[in-house]
């Protein structure tokens, strides 16, 4: 039998007696009746003063909504922010004094309250933990500004579900007040934080257009604890909506509709951040993430003032039954003429209590939360259902038994004691307790224990509410490791490589001990992974963990700091000779073929060591230090390893101070043109120019091509570069034209990326009609890497440019892939020998045979020939001999800046040396005319 009805029935018999002492006789019955009455206004009482309680913890729990509601917006704002977008800095301000505002009320809201909420030593904690983020977080990182506002967010939830027990509004009999507080203190919250932290996340990715590993892990994580959480919301809503009807006018579709709307988030999410599709602008997605934040709020905003109502209703019930009550008293005293009509009244009395002792069953019966009942002597008189469906226990197996039964042993005999103090002393205690199910598996709880005391302050019961959190505890634990490890390849992150490294620092430090960084990336990942996919790519870089592991001793560490670059820390090094043997056997054990997809495919790395304490004794520059040394290895052919210098770092500066004034070059109007001819090997004449790009640089003067163009390259810049660079040549060729010069044929060289552009065909159109030069006079030079690159593409490329009547040129042909299946399929108008062939002509036999093979060949192919970089007497004549078609070259001028370019043509400087007049040939494209 369970507790409440014992307890019922005692008030039964209770009733009945009284009953049977009033018909003894009127003064004995009308003074008992007065003492029960008393009794019963008395319970009256502590009803009323049980619901301004549960009222006054609905005040605290409404202002704890608006400081979440605030701590959420400033962690977006904040993260948006600190992700580089400026603009929002006044939002930061304004969300920064609204949770300065909204926090401190909690104080007066506790005052109201008194000290029976205990609340003190968690307010004071949550306002220590505002402190560093109330500037906006302008001294922590992206990241380390967001998990510290998540954290503070979920204390004040648990905040919550502290106030909603020692309020009494987690234990309020009623069945429709229940789903309501288990909502509004538990579930809600936790839907409106995890809408909250996906808004967060996905602001601050937007804004820097990039997503790690860790934080992929996060936002699929808090994807699965919202949808738990939606569930809850909707079910609980539907069951108190189902218990009270009247709540459908204020609530209504509410429930639905939030949980549609964190629903449509989710999307968003999948579609345009996990999918890496940045398109949607940071502040659009946090509008559209807040829908639902909003949503909830706005559910909160209705169900608790409906709380409030319900609960108020009820007390208004129970203090007029208390003035009844006191009337009654009073009418039974004076008259006991009216004794029947007392005792009837009373037998109803009873009745009542029997209804709300029924009610009280039921939410007993039908809570989700394990609870018991055990009697002074802590032995088991009642369980609920979901005790028996946590722990396994059934109810006959645990009744009249004492609670330690079911002890995992993984506590200690203080942690007991200091339990069974606070209930003794203070009536109550709750945290987080590992108990042992019936298949002898441990737990984890968190429980809730009161001691229940009659009027004379005597313990007669206890009460035990647990909940199992071993669901949560995966959760933390699964976000825990995401935290600190790759998710992929289970090795150590950046961040718990960091961890270690700055230990490992602090010991070498201590013992004068010395340690290596070893930066190593993969060589071709990119194409293995583009070529056979991304999931071959995931199990190549799984396998590369695994070898990583077993060439290492358990006391080093290896790392995956994101993509193909891993990380190894090698501990107490004597020599740097020890380094060595480890990173051969790291090359080594890349070098064996890995099978992907059914197919063996090959990899290299490279490798940058530093070392403690002679490179730094900082672990970021011991880190930096090994990621130059790495590109260094890259530089040098890759597939080996360099030690880190000094001079690297002055090179990575001397870059990065190249790259940061490159990038403004062109708005300051820096590059310039200069001009090479090409000559006519036969007649001598000029049959066109290239045009060559040069930097003048306000400090350095003009800088090498050699240095920026890589860099434009690498950077990108080379597309707005190369669409300046074929305007000015093509305005100035025309520009000549007018001054009265021959129209001459310029080329152009054009950079893969520029090459790549969907719209390049159109932009060589746009730019002939806004200078008005003939297309015919325009010459673009690729190069063969470029053909390969998606040949069926580049095809449709070249045929509609020479459609145009554009002529195209192959550059440095016999440096690549030099297939003759590309010159015969793709449209060209002639090769370029690379003058790495030309400069050693006639005394370097190889040379020369290639040279005259590519000559032969072309002519094949009635395609012409110019050969690059012709210095002397020697090489002329011997490309003569072979019927090049036309050179270029220092033999006949260094490139020149147009103005010089111009004089030389007046003047006929190099043409005077040949006696010859300057005139435009034909060669053997017939597309240009003679001139005399």
């Amino acid at each position: 039998m369970q507790i409440p009805f014992l307890v019922a029935w005692s008030v039964v018999i209770r009733r009945h007696y009284s009953r049977l002492l009033v018909l003894a006789g009127a003064v004995g019955i009308g003074l008992t009746c007065v003492i029960l009455t008393a009794q019963y206004v008395s319970g009256l009482t502590a009803a009323i003063n049980f619901k301004d309680q549960e009222l006054l913890g609905i005040e605290y729990i409404m202002q704890v909504r608006h400081v979440i509601e605030s701590l959420q917006q400033h962690r977006a704002i904040s993260g948006i922010h600190l992700s580089g977008d400026f603009s929002v800095a006044p939002l930061v301000a304004e969300k920064k004094a609204r949770v300065d505002k909204t926090i401190p009320a909690l104080d007066s809201v506790d005052a109201w309250v008194g000290q029976t909420l205990d609340t003190t030593s968690r307010l004071a904690a949550i306002k220590l933990k505002w402190r560093p983020l109330g500037d906006g977080g302008s001294n922590l990182g992206v990241k380390e500004n967001f998990d510290q506002h998540s954290l503070l967010v979920e204390e004040l939830i648990m905040l919550l579900k502290h106030v909603a027990y020692t309020s009494n509004l987690a234990v309020d009999p009623d069945a429709d007040a229940y789903y309501l507080i288990d909502t509004l203190a538990n579930w809600l919250p936790n839907l409106i934080e995890r809408m909250g932290q996906l808004r967060g996340l996905g602001t601050g990715i937007l804004t820097r257009r990039t997503i790690s590993e860790a934080e992929t892990a996060q936002i699929m994580a808090q994807q699965m604890l919202l949808t738990d959480a939606a569930q809850k919301v909707r079910n609980n809503m539907g069951k108190a909506l189902w218990e009270d009807a009247s709540l459908n006018g204020p609530v209504g579709r509410l429930p639905g509709n939030l949980v549609e709307a964190a629903m449509n988030v989710q999307d968003l999410v999948k579609n345009h951040i996990l999918a890496s599709d940045y398109g949607l602008a940071p502040m659009a997605f946090y509008d559209q993430a807040t829908v639902p934040i909003e949503a909830g709020f706005g559910l909160f905003d209705v169900a608790a003032p409906a709380l409030e109502q319900l609960l108020g209703s009820r007390r208004a019930k129970l203090a007029l039954e208390r003035k009844l009550g006191l009337v009654a008293a009073f009418a039974v005293a004076m008259l006991g003429s009216y004794l029947f009509g007392g005792v009837y009244r009373y037998t109803k009395e009873g009745e009542l209590v029997q209804d709300k002792l029924r009610l009280a069953a039921k939410v007993f019966e039908h809570c989700r939360e394990a609870i018991f009942v055990t009697d002074k002597h802590k032995q088991i008189i009642s369980v609920n259902p979901a005790f028996a469906e946590i722990t396994g226990y059934a109810p006959e197996e645990v009744l009249g038994k004492n609670p330690r039964m079911w002890n995992s042993g993984l506590h200690d005999k203080e942690f007991y004691r200091k339990m069974h103090c606070a209930i003794d002393g203070e009536g109550y205690w709750q945290g987080e307790v590992w108990n042992k199910r019936k298949n002898g598996e441990a737990f984890p709880e968190w429980v809730s224990i009161s001691a229940i005391r009659n009027d004379e302050g005597e313990t007669t019961n206890y009460l035990r509410i647990s909940t199992d959190i071993s669901g949560r505890k995966k959760d933390e634990e699964r976000l825990q490791f995401l935290a600190n490890y790759d998710a992929l390849t289970s090795l150590p992150n950046r961040g718990m490589f960091n961890q270690r490294l700055d230990y490992a620092l602090t010991h070498a430090n201590r013992y004068n001990k010395q340690l290596a960084v070893l930066f190593m990336d993969l060589d071709r990942f990119k194409i293995i992974n583009d070529t056979l996919g991304h999931d071959a790519g995931d199990v190549l870089l799984k396998d590369v963990a695994g070898r990583l592991r077993r060439c290492l001793r358990e006391s080093d560490t290896v790392a995956r700091l994101g993509g193909d670059e891993f990380v190894v820390l090698i501990t107490e090094c004597s020599q740097s000779q020890d380094v060595v043997g480890v990173v051969q056997k790291l090359l080594k054990a890349m070098a064996s073929p890995f099978l992907l997809m059914g197919q063996e495919c090959h990899i290299t790395a490279s490798i940058g060591i530093s070392f403690y304490p002679d490179d730094s004794k900082d672990a970021q520059t011991l880190l930096k230090n090994a990621d130059l040394a790495m590109y260094r290895a890259k530089e040098q052919g890759k597939n080996n390893f360099q030690f880190y210098s000094a001079q690297m770092n002055v090179d990575s500066f001397e870059r990065l101070a190249l790259e940061s004034s490159l990038r403004g070059a062109l708005e300051r109007d820096e590059f310039l043109l200069y001009y090479q001819p090409k000559m006519d090997i036969c007649s001598g004449n000029v049959t066109g120019m290239e045009a060559l790009v040069r930097w003048r640089h306000p400090d350095m003067g003009l800088v090498s091509p050699a240095q920026f163009i890589p860099l434009a390259e690498e950077t990108g810049l080379i597309v707005p570069l190369g669409e300046w660079v074929l305007k000015t040549a093509c305005a100035q060729s025309r520009e000549w034209q007018r001054q009265g010069f021959p129209p001459l044929r310029i080329a152009v060289n054009l950079s893969p990326r520029q090459f790549q552009q969907n719209d390049f065909v159109r932009e060589v159109a746009r730019i002939l009609n806004e200078t008005g030069l003939d297309a015919g006079l325009l010459e673009l030079e690729i190069t063969e890497s470029m053909l390969i690159q998606n040949p069926e593409q580049v095809v449709n490329l070249l045929t509609d440019l020479r459609a145009m009547g554009v002529y195209l040129s192959l550059d440095d042909f016999g440096t690549g892939y030099s297939s003759l299946a590309y010159l015969k399929r793709f449209p060209i108008n002639s090769i370029k020998i690379d003058r790495s062939f030309t400069q050693d002509l006639p005394s370097d036999a190889s040379n020369a045979a290639i040279t005259r093979a590519i000559i032969a060949i072309a002519d094949s192919l009635k395609l012409n020939v110019i050969a690059e970089g012709v210095e002397n007497e020697e090489q002329m004549r011997f490309l003569r001999e072979h019927k090049c078609t036309e050179i270029q070259g220092y033999y006949f001028s260094k490139p020149l800046p147009a103005d010089e370019f111009a004089a030389m043509l007046r003047e006929n400087v190099w043409l005077a040396r040949k006696s010859s007049p300057l005139r435009l040939v034909a060669t053997r494209d017939a597309s240009v005319v003679r001139h005399a």
